[in-house]
């Protein structure tokens, strides 16, 4: 799990470059509508994380809508764990608004 964290930490601040088709992330419909829910849930100019598991399956997001989210860390911790589970890792999809990953939603 640290390890996961820590590659988690990482791509949040890596470029979003568009990624090759081969590279996107599939997600069912099920998680695009809880991503839809969770924008509807974040404050404007407040921060957040959602993320995906590799089958895109799984979610977990955390919404911080006071000032004192606590440190990124904190946050990535609380939403990896509701996505995870024994046999799949979770990635961040989006920081705040912004989706961070090619995506497309699986039919």
């Amino acid at each position: 799990m640290r390890i996961c964290i820590a590659a988690l930490v990482v791509s949040v601040f890596a470029s979003s470059a568009a990624l090759p088709e081969e590279s996107r992330v599939k997600i069912t419909s099920g998680v695009w509508a809880a991503f839809q829910e969770y924008l509807k849930e974040l404050p404007e100019g407040g921060d957040g994380l959602f993320v995906v598991s590799q089958d895109g399956r799984r979610y977990g997001s955390y919404v911080c809508k006071k000032g004192d989210c606590g440190s990124l860390g904190t946050m990535i911790v609380r939403a990896v764990t509701q996505c995870v589970d024994s046999e799949q890792s979770c990635d961040l999809f989006a920081r705040r608004r912004d989706i961070v990953v090619s995506y497309e939603i699986s039919k």
